[in-house]
């Protein structure tokens, strides 16, 4: 009898520890949010990142999917790399190029000729630079992650406040869940080719 409840007891502690990991890890999206607040802190070195300096400049072109031509305000002109956006990965077949190509040229239209806010991590004196584009008071990165035109490069990001890398990597992780922009060409369920807007 006593080997009995021997057996009945380790059974019952045995399944609790089991059913408590299966739903621990039915939960599991519940603790991302601290998962990726404990990541960002981590890897800015748990301090706020200084705030980048900032000029205002005129958007003048695009020059590749993530690279735009500003002008400064002693008329010199400054290529520019916008940081934490990846335009790599959409498929190499047509609509993925027309795609491509419709997402620049967008950009493009959107930008020319407006003036900009250029916050910087590096200019140099043969007048390129890499930085953010602030459209109307917003990160231009927000916009374009949030849209899905391109991927989040978050080790790019970590020059930004933790509260905006945080905001970032939701906007980045929501895009994909919904197959926005370049997540529905990747996305071999979908029956749909997205239009840039």
């Amino acid at each position: 009898m006593f080997i009995f409840l021997n057996r009945l007891l380790k059974g019952f502690v045995i399944a609790s520890w089991l059913a408590a990991a299966v739903a621990l890890w039915s939960q599991r999206e519940r603790a991302r949010p601290l998962v990726d607040q404990y990541q960002l802190w981590h890897d800015v070195n748990w301090s706020q990142p200084s705030p980048l300096p900032r000029i205002d400049v005129t958007a003048v072109r695009m020059v590749g999917a993530t690279t735009v031509q500003l002008r400064t305000p002693d008329r010199q002109l400054l290529n520019a790399g916008l940081l934490a956006l990846d335009a790599s990965g959409v498929p190499l077949n047509p609509a993925g190029m027309r795609w491509a190509t419709g997402i620049t040229t967008n950009l493009a239209r959107r930008l020319a000729g407006r003036n900009v806010g250029f916050a910087y991590t590096l200019t140099n004196a043969s007048r390129t630079g890499l930085g953010f584009l602030i459209v109307d008071g917003t990160n231009l990165v927000h916009e374009a992650v949030r849209e899905g035109w391109f991927a989040l490069k978050p080790e790019e990001a970590r020059v930004l406040p933790v509260a905006e890398q945080y905001q970032l990597r939701l906007e980045d992780r929501a895009a994909r869940a919904a197959g926005a922009g370049r997540w529905a060409l990747i996305d071999p369920n979908s029956t749909t080719t997205p239009a840039p807007h």
